[in-house]
């Protein structure tokens, strides 16, 4: 159930209310004068598999699952490459001494 907390007290104490808000999943209403100008109320969580059921039949794959895989590992191993050309980039800036 929410609760009723004023601007002023919401302004004041706002890191906790949030806090509060997703400890225990209820909702804040905002008053003033005595009056709702608004609420907070804490983020809807679906859970990984909901969010994956929306996702079937979105996509096809048109060749075998050996090239899907074979593709997979090509795209792995070039990124792997790729971040491994950048961290030595990087080492070899900081080794320089600076004058």
């Amino acid at each position: 159930m929410a609760r009723n907390i004023s601007l002023v007290a919401a302004r004041k104490e706002l890191g906790r209310i949030v806090q509060e808000i997703g400890r225990t999943g209820n909702g804040v209403n905002l008053t003033r004068r005595g009056k709702i100008v608004a609420r907070i109320v804490p983020e809807e969580r679906g859970n990984r598999v909901d969010a994956l059921t929306a996702l079937r039949g979105s996509a096809e794959l048109t060749g075998s699952f050996a090239e899907l895989t074979r593709e997979l590992r090509i795209l792995r191993k070039e990124g792997g490459l790729a971040l491994e050309q950048r961290t030595a980039g990087h080492s070899r800036r900081r080794a320089k001494p600076r004058a």
